[in-house]
């Protein structure tokens, strides 16, 4: 299965979906697709729901993205569709712990809009 990224402006995020395999053959080419979103977004959602495979490449992209908008101060959030491959990787890592997740795009959004973001 190939990656595919769609992204949507909604305000106040641009909104990434992926979907498919991330692995060490993509996952520099989508650090680089989420960097350029990055560039004019005043949030970043990344909805991972649809990824059906993620391995400690697409991890360290993932973290390193989060670094990119802390440093930025620009709010991320990944969504993970509360169950998926995504969700469970990052539970058995402890990066969600560390990296912002929600369980739906419009509860990302909702979370960016709080005043404590």
């Amino acid at each position: 299965m190939n990656l595919t990224v769609a992204l949507e402006r909604r305000d106040p995020a641009v909104v990434v979906e992926v979907a498919g395999e991330i692995d060490l053959s993509n996952a520099s080419s989508l650090e680089r697709q989420l960097l350029g979103a990055l560039q004019d977004a005043d949030a970043l959602v990344v909805d991972l729901h649809r990824v059906a495979y993620l391995d400690s490449s697409g991890l360290a992209c993932l973290h390193r993205i989060f670094l990119a908008t802390d440093d930025r101060r620009v709010p991320m959030r990944l969504v993970t569709g509360g169950n998926g491959v995504s969700q469970r990787l990052l539970a058995m890592t402890g990066l969600d712990q560390v990296l912002p997740t929600s369980v739906s795009i419009d509860e990302a959004i909702r979370s960016l809009n709080a005043p404590d973001r």
